[in-house]
């Protein structure tokens, strides 16, 4: 959250002072914009660095044998469901 404020702490004033009257004057401005940015994102990396715990295995919902038999009933019923359709197709 820091990292981000600062970012959109320069953003704020940018957008509303230096981006029309004084960025003629101030060309540094544009770097502390760009180093503002660079700081959020190492702010932000810092946290994503750190490994995640590890995911306990998902229970399964159904068992291998379960789902095998499962998916050769429904790859029968659609060879019959091609077949009548190729039978229909036929008959026209």
């Amino acid at each position: 959250m820091i990292g981000l404020g600062d970012y959109s702490y320069f953003q704020l004033i940018n957008n509303t002072f230096m981006q029309q009257w004084m960025s003629r004057y101030f060309h540094w401005w544009v770097s502390m914009r760009v180093v503002a940015f660079d700081i959020a994102m190492l702010i932000w990396i810092v946290p994503l660095r750190k490994a995640l715990p590890r995911a306990e295995p998902e229970r399964t919902l159904i068992s291998e044998g379960t789902a095998t038999r499962l998916l050769r009933e429904l790859l029968g019923s659609m060879r019959e469901i091609t077949e009548e359709l190729k039978r229909i197709s036929r008959s026209k």
